[in-house]
Formats: C-alpha cells, sequence, structure tokens
C-alpha cells in the first residue's frame, strides 16, 4: 500500500505538514515493501487549486492513503472520488517518522474485525457453523462501533466473500482449513487463528495491545 506523507523537509526527523494542498514536501511511503522517498510538491505556490492539482498528483502516484492536517473542500471531494482514503493524525506535533513507526502498528488503518461467536458473543470453535459474526470496526487504536450478524446458510467458500463484502479486513478464529484460509486472503483479508474461547471483544482488544498471541495468514496487500 502507498501512503502520502505531506512533510515541511525531506527528511524522517521533519514535522509533518499540517496543510495539504500546499505542503512543501510529499513523503512517499510503501508499508511493504518499507521504502520512504521525498518528492517536492510543485503545486505549493500556485496561485489557486493547489489542493486539487495536489490531489491530482498523489493519485498519479499510485496512493491509497493520504496523511495529513487539512484538506479543502474541492481537494477532498477530488480524492473521495479517486477513494483515496484521508487520515488526519490526532496528534499535530509528529514527525515523519514517527507516523511511520504508528503506520506499520497499523494505528492509522481503519480496519473491520470479525470473530465467530455463540449466542452469548464467545468464540465458537466452528467457524464455518456459528451462529453469528461480531463485527468489530476499529480506528485509531480503538474500537468504534460493533454488531452481530448472522451468516448465511453454510455453504463451503460463500462465508469468505460474504464477509469482504461488509467490509471486513481480518478475521480472528480459533482454526480454519487451509483453503478456508486462501480464499480469504484471494479477497484480501487476514486470517488470525489460534484464539482462545473469549468474547469477541476481549479478542480483539487482545490483538490491537499484543496480549492474546495469534497465528498470523495474512493477504497480500
Amino acid at each position: 500500500m502507498n501512503v502520502i506523507i505531506t512533510s515541511l523537509d525531506n527528511n524522517l526527523n521533519a514535522k509533518f505538514d499540517l496543510r495539504f494542498g500546499r505542503s512543501a514536501w510529499l513523503c512517499l511511503y510503501n508499508t511493504q515493501s518499507q521504502k520512504t522517498e521525498f518528492l517536492v510538491n510543485e503545486n505549493k505556490d500556485i496561485d489557486g487549486g493547489a489542493g486539487t492539482k495536489t490531489a491530482e498528483r498523489v493519485a498519479e502516484l499510485g496512493a491509497d492513503q493520504i496523511i495529513s492536517g487539512d484538506f479543502g473542500p474541492k481537494a477532498k471531494t477530488m480524492l473521495e472520488k479517486l477513494k483515496i482514503q484521508m487520515i488526519i493524525p490526532e496528534e499535530s506535533n509528529l514527525t515523519i517518522g514517527n507516523i511511520i513507526e504508528k503506520l506499520q502498528k497499523n494505528i492509522f488503518m481503519k480496519r473491520k474485525f470479525a470473530v465467530p461467536v455463540d449466542s452469548n458473543g464467545v468464540l465458537d470453535a466452528h467457524f464455518g457453523h456459528c451462529k453469528y459474526f461480531a463485527l468489530h470496526t476499529v480506528e485509531q487504536a480503538g474500537v468504534s462501533s460493533s454488531e452481530m450478524v448472522v451468516p448465511p446458510p453454510h455453504e463451503p467458500g460463500v462465508l469468505p466473500g460474504w464477509l469482504a463484502n461488509l467490509g471486513v479486513t481480518d478475521v480472528l478464529a480459533g482454526g480454519m482449513g487451509n483453503r478456508a484460509i486462501q480464499l480469504f486472503n484471494q479477497q484480501g483479508v487476514n486470517v488470525f487463528v489460534g484464539a482462545p474461547q473469549f468474547k469477541a471483544e476481549k479478542l480483539v482488544e487482545g490483538y490491537l495491545n499484543d496480549s492474546i498471541e495469534f497465528s498470523a495468514n495474512y493477504c497480500d496487500h
């Protein structure tokens, strides 16, 4: 995934620039290769339309996410149309290095966890035959919303596509067959197995604060 961070200078110790369209530099960071490249924002001094021009530029660079302090209404509309996620950190004094560390810990990424559960909200060890899925949306390293959904009738290969369509990014489960894991990964969903039989909320919290150990099966994005 490519992330653009607006920056005041061209090094990791620079503070991130609170301006989007008129930021001095654009830091391009790839979460897979962990390579960083600083590019001059050539639109920062133009008379008008700096926000939309910079939005066009980051799209050309293949950005999936933009981290900045402020987005004007026109730039925001364009980035939404381009399906580029905009992130405004809660802290305004972060360096580029600080932000990259947070990216490596997935703190900025909006994630949606699915946990197979029984009627009491406790992990169901029988993934494919569970009564419910607990869905927990996480933003800024905290759970922002939760819901329980009833899965479709059991058929081989149905659940990965169904959960992916609900926006799920990660599955926490007790166990899962290799074929099911492959199907989830093909949908861009990460799978974490080896979960103990706790309530879904505790499993998600345990994942986020590293207090519960899982075996990871990542997708390629």
